[in-house]
């Protein structure tokens, strides 16, 4: 492994890193010293990534002084990162310009991975490689095209049927790239994939999210100190303020100011229940982001889930809103009649109108 200097390592941009804690180390000096929060480098300066450098970050991971959740999501990532690039190579090397004639000559990093059946899917005539025509050929090409068409799909965004030209016509010597084009719509025509390989695709094509599917930001009616009565008709005609508003850890202290190091995600799909009277939705968990995974490690916790004690509250733009006053037994309390501008749905403990935190997924 090329052992990387410091000066390398400092000079890299942030995308070459797993993980960037938020926020910088202090120096003996008591200053901040922000190339310090970047850790576990995995790409070279021009975004390749380095297979030993990877490999050494995965074997840092659980030593590293980060939360639990963190380190398991960075290892799964890792592990991901590992293995997309190793199948890459892994069909950059079935198009190499001149083919290995044995398992036993390919390079060590992929002489491991590569299936043996290949040795029976070639034959040399001349200078060039051809699929044999035997029994034992067909059948390996078969086996080869089943393992590698998922891979192709997820990982190179090709058409499977490009893919499955591509890997016939092996006298056609030339390196794998990946297209920019997203897979065909048709593609269940072309070739026959199972329902579970579509959804894997689907899946790659839209991104990953960790998403709080279901949550309940609010609930019509009295509050549980009984001070405060929310109009279900006043809710479900004031949905906007519900829509794409940020989401925080806790209510800041009366007179404090926001922190951003709170900031655990945004709203999205806001819509009223009315067989609940409840405005409900969803909540997007930013990514490299502590304050989301301390959200994630808590609704991940089955006791402290099935608890209800992690809940959603609101939390007017400069603590207002237009209400009225109506009495209550022998309480006096509010009722609000008009809402301007956005809420923050904040994760609370305990909260007073009836919000909850959704499921992950």
């Amino acid at each position: 492994m090329a052992v990387w200097s410091v000066k390398f390592i400092n000079d890299l941009p942030d995308s070459s890193f797993l993980y960037i804690k938020p926020g910088g180390e202090k120096d003996e000096m008591g200053r901040t010293v922000p190339r310090t929060n970047r850790m576990f480098p995995y790409k070279d300066a021009n975004g390749k990534v380095d297979l030993p450098h990877l490999r050494n970050a995965l074997a840092r991971i659980p030593q590293a002084s980060i939360a639990a959740a963190i380190k398991a999501r960075l290892t799964e990532k890792a592990r991901a990162i590992l293995k997309r690039t190793a199948e890459a190579e892994l069909l950059s090397y079935i198009w190499l310009s001149e083919p290995y004639e044995r398992n036993s000559e390919l390079p060590s990093n992929v002489k491991g991975v590569l299936p043996a059946a290949v040795k029976n899917k070639y034959k040399k005539v001349g200078e060039n490689w051809v699929l044999k025509e035997t029994d034992m050929g067909i059948k390996a090409y078969e086996r080869l095209e089943e393992a590698l068409v998922p891979a192709l799909l997820k990982l190179l965004k090709l058409e499977v049927g490009v893919a499955k030209q591509r890997l016939a016509a092996a006298n056609v010597r030339q390196p794998v790239a990946p297209k920019e084009e997203p897979v065909a719509e048709s593609m269940q025509e072309s070739y026959p994939l199972s329902a579970e390989v579509l959804s894997e695709v689907a899946a790659f094509e839209q991104g990953s999210e960790r998403v709080l599917r279901g949550c309940t930001f609010i609930a019509a009616g009295l509050n549980v100190p009984q001070t405060r009565r929310w109009p279900p008709e006043l809710l479900e005609a004031h949905l906007e303020s519900f829509q794409d508003s940020l989401c925080f850890i806790d209510h800041p202290a009366e007179g404090a100011a926001r922190s951003l190091r709170s900031l655990a995600g945004h709203t999205r799909s806001a819509r009223f229940d009315k067989a609940t009277n409840s405005v409900v939705g969803d909540i997007v968990l930013l990514d490299n982001n502590e304050a989301a995974d301390y959200v994630v490690s808590l609704v991940s916790n089955e006791v402290i889930r099935n608890s209800n004690a992690v809940g959603l509250s609101v939390l007017w733009e400069g603590g207002t809103f237009e209400a009225d006053f109506e009495e209550y037994g022998d309480k006096t309390i509010q009722v609000p009649r008009k809402l301007q501008g956005k809420c923050e749905v904040d994760f609370v403990c305990h909260p007073s109108a009836g919000g909850r935190a959704g499921l992950l997924s």
